[in-house]
């Protein structure tokens, strides 16, 4: 018999004196610097609860995070210290406070912005190359079509409006510099923001960009000050320019703002940010700057290490060197390993040692330099060595999940005529939509041969079955059965679409045709961490589907896989994270800022 306990409840460590005033109330900017462990997250979180101990709502306080993760845990934290339910949390990044004042005040009879996630921006720009109405140098034109250039070209339009650049002031300096390839470049910002505005999309940096053009009209200024009491900005380091500057605008209005951060920890210097954001806010006045010494998360040893490394970082207004406030000494050890499945093998040797001490998975972390190229394979190595394993949701490309993958090859069958070839209907036959296992399959392949030999052999017979149905009549086992289900299904949705009928619709005909979602919605609710995930990139998909309502037919099925297919870069699924974890967390670099493991 199993019995159910409460959660232990979290113990609070008492504010430290500079903690205590860095979370004193104050008119104008605060900034408070503090090394990694120095407690920045901790005096942010009770300079909250303080406030909210006065009578005063969590709702009319911005507070944000680096990231989505960041926001759910500040929440959690605040809520658990408060004690209190909090009705309609402004708990969230500097994105969504900026998407939430966009959609407040734009004209009721418009369509509600929707934001463009990395990989759907990369698309359309790669889209808008193969089609060019701007007159690109000679020497540029055999890239156009390349990745790597609509990546580049990607970034740069992001860096020209986090600089607060219009397309104008690009013409204007490459007209000063006699730059062909940047007045390009300004013509394409030209169509790339007219494209958006025909279709009510934007990008991150457009979307701050705008926000903080809104802040300029009077009645949106005095509607934020009458909503809001304060703003919070954990991690403030990884801010760009334009983020720095719309906070520095809040906190202009007459809002008091609070910031934490360490130049000496961005790790979002790929996306424009540079450390330089906290001077930006030391910039308002009135301002402010408290500065947290010690760590209370390393020992001796770790801290040493740490010491050592922020020598060689050249940040500007970094803390100083954080000394260790606990007893223990911890450890540092670098270790080289002759290739990746001698790393994988110590690196599991070394997880199991740890839960053998007494640790728990979920207190154990494995950081990769790589997301794309290292988690996957990490991944696997460690689940065949026993090793349970956590990734994010939105730490995989959608098209590279196994659930995502399996509709959209039955969607792309469907969209060719509904006739497999043999590989994909050995897939589809086996899949959660066939139902068939391998042997299942070679009792199929056998039947199949023994009515139609004249046809071909098993697996070109197999493929044939799906798109002509008929070769199945003289089969009555369950696996004829399964089989013609499936051809049912897939002729079904050809029809459906050559007659016009959108990709979202034909997509949830697949979804819903067995019991495959309810599988998965009882694994997640069993526990299942990966049924979890799987649900999470279904839900994904049809959100992505749903975008374009004009998305339709077989050419616009084809059309939505490429997009799909061609993304390279991880999106946010944008769903709520788990609260409790039940293995070991394998992340990258930039997106471990914030967290800690014992």
């Amino acid at each position: 018999m199993w019995t159910l306990l409460p959660p232990q409840p979290p113990v609070w460590h008492p504010l430290t004196p500079a903690q205590a005033e860095a979370a004193r109330p104050a008119p104008g900017v605060t900034v408070v610097l503090g090394a990694p462990g120095s407690g920045k997250t901790h005096a942010l979180t009770s300079a909250v609860v303080e406030r909210l101990q006065h009578g005063v709502a969590l709702s009319e306080y911005a507070v944000l995070a680096s990231s989505r993760a960041a926001a759910q845990a500040a929440r959690r934290d605040i809520v658990a210290k408060a004690g209190t339910a909090q009705a309609s949390p402004v708990v969230t990044t500097v994105h969504g406070l900026a998407l939430g004042l966009l959609r407040q005040f734009q004209p009721s009879d418009e369509e509600p912005w929707a934001l463009l996630r990395a990989p759907q921006q990369e698309q359309r720009i790669r889209e808008l190359l193969a089609h060019p109405r701007v007159a690109w140098p000679a020497e540029v034109e055999p890239a156009l079509g390349t990745r790597a250039f609509a990546r580049q070209l990607r970034e740069v339009l992001a860096r020209v409006r986090q600089r607060s650049w219009d397309e104008e002031r690009l013409a204007l300096l490459a007209q000063e510099r006699g730059d062909a390839t940047l007045a390009a470049i300004a013509d394409f910002l030209d169509e790339y923001l007219a494209v958006g505005d025909l279709e009510h999309t934007l990008d991150y940096a457009e979307l701050v960009y705008r926000a903080r053009l809104l802040l300029l009209e009077d009645d949106v200024a005095h509607a934020v000050l009458d909503r809001f009491r304060g703003v919070f900005v954990d991690d403030a380091h990884d801010l760009d320019p334009a983020q720095a500057s719309f906070l520095a605008d809040l906190a202009r209005l007459g809002l008091p703002l609070l910031a934490t951060g360490d130049p000496q920890q961005v790790v979002s210097g790929f996306r424009g940010a540079t450390g330089e954001g906290l001077a930006r806010l030391l910039d308002v006045t009135p301002s402010r700057l408290v500065e947290l010494e010690g760590s209370h998360r390393h020992g001796d040893a770790v801290a040493a290490g740490l010491r050592s490394l922020r020598t060689r970082i050249d940040a500007t207004g970094a803390p100083p060197a954080p000394e260790a406030l606990r007893d223990d000494v911890g450890e540092v050890s670098v270790r080289i390993y002759d290739d990746e499945s001698s790393e994988a093998a110590h690196v599991a040797d070394e997880l199991r040692r740890a839960v053998a001490d007494g640790a728990s998975w979920s207190d154990c972390a494995v950081i990769m330099r790589a997301g794309r190229a290292q988690l996957a394979p990490m991944a696997r190595d460690l689940l065949r060595l026993g090793i349970p394993v956590e990734v994010a949701a939105d730490e995989l490309v959608l098209s590279e999940e196994e659930s995502v993958t399996l509709l959209l090859l039955a969607l792309k069958v469907a969209a060719r005529g509904g006739g497999p070839d043999a590989d994909q209907a050995r897939l589809l036959l086996t899949s959660k939509l066939g139902g068939l296992d391998a042997i299942g399959l070679r009792r199929l392949g056998r039947a199949l041969l023994a009515d139609h030999a004249e046809l071909g052999h098993s697996e070109q017979l197999l493929g044939r079955c799906l798109a002509e149905p008929e070769l199945l009549a003289g089969i009555g086992t369950p696996e004829g059965d399964a089989a013609r289900a499936l051809a049912d299904l897939l002729g079904k949705a050809a029809a459906e679409l050559a007659d016009g009928r959108e990709v979202q619709l034909v997509l949830w005909d697949f979804w819903t045709a067995g019991d495959w979602p309810e599988q998965l919605r009882r694994a997640a609710l069993s526990g299942s961490r990966r049924a979890g995930h799987q649900l999470d990139a279904v839900v994904e998909l049809f959100e992505r589907a749903a975008r374009d309502p004009v998305r339709a037919g077989s050419a616009g099925a084809l059309t939505f896989i490429g997009e799909l297919a061609g993304e390279e870069i991880p999106a946010d699924t944008g769903r709520e994270l788990s609260a409790t974890a039940t293995g070991v967390q394998l992340t990258t670099a930039h997106r471990s800022k914030g967290q800690e493991w014992p």
